[in-house]
Parts: structure tokens; C-alpha cells; sequence
């Protein structure tokens, strides 16, 4: 009876935990949008403003989302009020979420997998101010300046928005904003999808790229003998793909192993592009990033150095004074990478916020002044500014439970062998004795150590590597100052 009791308890904590999901670039779990280690954080940007989900506390999935920056196309969803704000602010009846994307227009999808969307798009159409819920059944969206692509979670795509390159791929063109789903044709098997202004890209769930619109500049990916389609048609010539981003000129695609493939317009040649071509000199490449009216990429590699390229037309937008046509380093020691429109910003692996670029109308730079103009990575510090929430995820070791000032209890570690964050363990300071024991969603225990230096490496007790996925164990421990004995269970999270 017991033991069917801890069962029972351990399968319902699993169940009320296993959708929590950080964002920014990657759905953790779907399989899609990085590599190795690479775990998105909870901060994001769009065109013109930033965003950050903050976490009731660690342990939890209750979450409200917060904007700041430029609100001139309606972006921080409070209304037609204002044209920007300097310091995050509460996004009204936004909760409970596990992605967001955004470019002018903004979505999220909450646990429930309805997408929300407010904004304005580039014509001053759209949303409004107000968040209002568009889609059900979402499994991932990308944002844009005049549209919102979602994938269902039958792998269907769904476009909103203003139709005018005939990128929705149903076969027609509409130049009036719709804010009625409009379903892409011959598409159901779709993992993931980036937007421009003038094509959309599709990853499917064999990753294999699909692209759909008018092929400007390459857009497409197609060749130089179509410019333009209304059905979705299949990129050739790149090979395994797990990412996609596109900005105004360009698309790039992460290959499964670390490459990057581009198309559109060359930054290297000022050419077009109308085929994909590897980019030589970027390798071990782990998370891309792009913003749909940006001129700009950045990447992340395994050694977490952060590249960026591009036109650089606001001088400023990626890190480097000058434009830069073939990928250079532009930060080093980086966990996660968000690049916007006319700034970035980049979580280094302290937990510690960095930006370039700039803002109008409302500024993305939190206690630092709000007229700031950088074209290097500039330290800003979140903890300085009204409302903001702390950087989470991103392999960032989170705590929140402190036991008579001495003993912390972790939520999440990643075990993939890059040194960092690899073991879930307690500190020991303050307890002479410790037994700590792991069990699966199932209840059934799969490791245990007996010792204040013990560690779990996310293997089981016979060595074989455990699955990802959220784990609950039971502590006991002994306080050297009362000799008391105590017991504290929780649940931790193990991501590769």
C-alpha cells in the first residue's frame, strides 16, 4: 500500500510538472531548434522590444509574461496608451506559457496549447493592443512583421496576417490583414516554420526544408528559374536539418551536425543566393537566431562562442561597429543568443545579461539609460530594474528553497558532458550524513548514493544513460548542529 501510494504521488507530481518548458529559440522536448546542451532561456526579443516569462519559483509551471521596449506597433500588449515603456511591464492575461515569438507581431502558446496574438503589423493592421486568443491545438509559431505561422499539433500549418507574396501557401494572394487561420496546402508532417516578409520556410518532422512565397533575392531557396510560388515546394541540396530562422533577406538552417546552410541574399558577395550554401567557416554550430525584419543572424557554437554577420545597417545590431559579411566572433562564454532588429541581446553562462543595438520609443536597456547606443555587448543587470524576473534556464542551475540557511535544492541539471552543470547534488555544508534516491515517472527507483559527496550523472545504478525528462527523489539528511534527521522531497529535471 505504500509503496503504491509513492507511486501515485510521484506520477501526479510528474503530471502537474512535465510541461514546463522554457522560451526562446527551442521547445524543450520537441526535438527541434538545437543541439547538445543548448537549452533556451526564459528572455526573448522582437523587433523593437524584449520579453521574459517569470516563474512563480522554481518548482513551477504558473508563469506571467512581461514586455518592454518600443510599443509603437502595439508590441508590449498593454493597450494603445503608450509608445513605449523602459521597464518590464505585465502583459494582461498572458500566463501559464511555454513559447513565445515575436517581431512586430507577437503570439505565445500556453500549456494549453492555445496561441495567443496582439500587435500591430508594418501596414498598422493587425491586433491592437489588447492579447486575444487566435489559435487551439499549437504546437510552435514563428512571428513576423505582417504575419503569425502556427503548426498544429497534427503538423498542419496556419497562417494570420496579410497574405501579399502568397507565402501562406494556399494557393492565393490577399494584400488586406486576415486574422482568420488560413491553412497552407499539401503540408502534415511540419515541425517548425520561420517567417520573412516575403516566404515561409518549413521544416518538417523528416527534416527535410519546404518554402512557400516569392523568391526575391533567393528568398525561396527554390533556384533562380521560379520567382514565385503559391504551394509549398521542397528545398534541395542540404542535407539533415533541426533549425530554420529567417530575416528580411535571408534564411539559414542548422544541420543535425553543427553546419549551417544559407540562402537569399549572399552578405559575403552582395549577390543572391537562390540555392542553399554552406557557410564555410562556422562548425559544431549548437543554436541560430534571426528576426524577420532584421538584417542580421547570430549563432552559437558548443564551445559556447557567439557569431554574428550581417549588413549591420543600424551599426550596432549584433555586437560589431561594422558590417560583417561572413560570420565573426562577437562574444564569448554564451548560453543563449536573441537577435532582434536594430539590437541582441546574449545570456552568458553567470547568468548575466548582455545587449547591443538600439531602441526608440521605449527603451530595451533596463537600468541603463534609456538613449543608449552600443555596437559592443554591454552589461545590463535585470536585478536593478522594477518588475524584472530573474534569467532562468539555459542550464542555469536554479534555486528558490533555502532550509535553515544552508542546505539548497536544485530543480534542473544537464548531464551531457560539457562541464558544466553535469550532476545534480546537495551542498553539504552544515549536514554530517545524506541518502538521497532517484525514481522514474513510473516509480520505479533508478539510482541512489549514501554519501554527503554523492552526485547523481543522470545514469542509472547499472550505468545507462536515463531519458530527459522530470524525476522525483527523496532526501534525508543529517544537520551537524542538532543531529536532527530530515527528509525533503522535490522533483529534479535532467536535459541533455
Amino acid at each position: 500500500m505504500i509503496q503504491q501510494t509513492i507511486h501515485n504521488l510521484i506520477l501526479l507530481i510528474f503530471l502537474m510538472f512535465s510541461g514546463i518548458c522554457l522560451a526562446q529559440n527551442s521547445l524543450v522536448g520537441d526535438g527541434f531548434g538545437g543541439r547538445k546542451w543548448y537549452v533556451p532561456t526564459n528572455y526573448t526579443v522582437g523587433s523593437y522590444s524584449a520579453y521574459s516569462i517569470c516563474y512563480e519559483n522554481c518548482d513551477s509551471q504558473l508563469n506571467q509574461l512581461y514586455g518592454w521596449g518600443s510599443n509603437i506597433y502595439n508590441s508590449i500588449g498593454i493597450g494603445l496608451t503608450t509608445t513605449g515603456v523602459n521597464v518590464p511591464t505585465l502583459i494582461p492575461n498572458i500566463y501559464d506559457i511555454k513559447y513565445i515569438s515575436a517581431g512586430y507581431l507577437v503570439s505565445v502558446i500556453k500549456h494549453d496549447n492555445t496561441a495567443w496574438a496582439w500587435g500591430t503589423s508594418g501596414n498598422y493592421s493587425g491586433f491592437g493592443g489588447n492579447p486575444i486568443q487566435v489559435m487551439s491545438n499549437v504546437s510552435f509559431l514563428d512571428a513576423g512583421s505582417n504575419t503569425l505561422c502556427y503548426v498544429k499539433n497534427d503538423g498542419t500549418v496556419w497562417s494570420i496576417g496579410a497574405n501579399s507574396a502568397g507565402h501562406f501557401g494556399d494557393g492565393n494572394v490577399n494584400y488586406l490583414f486576415n486574422s482568420i487561420p488560413v491553412q497552407m496546402l499539401n503540408i502534415n508532417n511540419a515541425a517548425r516554420v520561420a517567417v520573412n516578409f516575403l516566404s515561409t520556410i518549413i521544416l518538417l518532422k523528416d527534416s527535410s526544408v519546404w518554402s512557400v512565397g516569392d523568391n526575391y533575392g533567393g528568398n525561396l531557396g527554390l533556384g533562380s528559374n521560379i520567382t514565385q510560388t503559391l504551394i509549398p515546394m521542397q528545398v534541395a541540396g542540404i542535407p539533415k536539418i533541426i533549425d530554420i530562422k529567417s530575416n528580411a533577406e535571408a534564411t539559414i538552417a542548422l544541420t543535425v551536425n553543427g553546419n549551417v546552410y544559407t540562402w537569399g541574399i549572399d552578405y559575403n558577395s552582395g549577390y543572391y543566393n537562390y540555392s542553399p550554401t554552406l557557410i564555410q567557416n562556422l562548425s559544431n554550430i549548437i543554436a541560430i537566431s534571426g528576426c524577420d525584419d532584421g538584417n542580421h543572424f547570430l549563432a552559437l557554437d558548443e564551445n559556447k562562442n557567439c557569431y554574428g554577420w550581417g549588413k549591420n545597417n543600424y551599426n550596432s545590431s549584433f555586437g560589431s561597429p561594422n558590417p560583417s559579411y561572413t560570420p565573426s566572433l562577437v562574444a564569448t562564454d554564451v548560453i543563449d543568443i536573441m537577435a532582434g532588429e536594430t539590437f541582441s541581446y546574449i545570456v552568458k553562462s553567470d547568468g548575466s545579461l548582455w545587449a547591443t543595438g538600439f531602441t526608440n520609443l521605449g527603451s530595451v536597456w533596463l537600468n541603463l539609460p534609456s538613449n543608449l547606443e552600443t555596437d559592443t555587448f554591454t552589461l545590463i543587470d535585470p536585478s536593478l530594474a522594477p518588475e524584472a524576473c530573474k534569467i532562468v534556464g539555459g542550464g542555469l542551475p536554479c534555486f528558490d528553497e533555502l532550509i535553515n540557511d544552508s542546505i539548497y535544492f536544485p530543480n534542473v541539471f544537464t548531464p551531457n558532458g560539457d562541464g558544466f552543470n553535469d550532476h545534480f547534488y546537495f551542498p553539504n555544508e552544515g549536514i554530517n550524513e545524506l541518502n538521497c534516491q532517484i525514481f522514474n515517472r513510473w516509480g520505479t527507483k533508478v539510482y541512489e548514493w549514501d554519501n554527503i559527496n554523492g552526485f547523481w550523472d543522470g545514469k542509472t545504478a547499472a550505468g545507462n544513460d536515463c531519458p530527459d525528462g522530470v524525476y522525483y527523489y527523496i532526501v534525508n539528511y543529517k544537520r551537524i548542529a542538532s543531529m536532527d534527521t530530515e527528509q525533503h522531497t522535490g522533483y529534479i529535471t535532467l536535459i541533455r
